[in-house]
């Protein structure tokens, strides 16, 4: 990106009991109307994958949105996980543009001897390029 761009996007509600504070300038316009997603730099540079934060009793369904520097939205792809609502995880890019998603820990095996469940991950090579 030609001009960079350093901010501290909050997540609302992070279940920390606390409100969100203002920190200096709130942003861009674009970046505001976009809560709870985090940029990170995509394609190479020349975009932003909007990737939502995990949550708790949302629709099981996360939206990754790509968006020019700019903020013009460049397309939006849905990455469902059940019908129905439930817990999601932070949704991540890998550099080479594969989208990563986190399984909820109510669809993971658990093992009662050992206190532990599985960790699982969903992912769609270059998915986002």
């Amino acid at each position: 990106m030609a001009d960079g761009l350093l901010f501290d996007h909050a997540r609302a509600g992070a279940g920390d009991g606390r409100e969100r504070q203002a920190i200096g300038d709130a942003g861009p316009a674009w970046l505001v109307a976009r809560p709870d997603t985090r940029p990170q730099i995509a394609r190479g540079g020349r975009a932003y994958a909007m990737l939502p934060f995990g949550a708790n009793g949302v629709a099981c369904n996360q939206r990754l949105e790509v968006v020019a520097p700019d903020g013009t939205s460049c397309g939006a792809t849905d990455y469902p996980i059940a019908a129905g609502t439930g817990d999601t995880r932070d949704l991540t890019v890998a550099a080479d543009g594969t989208v990563i998603q986190g399984l909820p820990l109510s669809m993971e095996a658990w093992n009662p001897l050992d206190s532990r469940h599985s960790c699982s991950w969903r992912y769609w090579p270059g998915a986002v390029k």
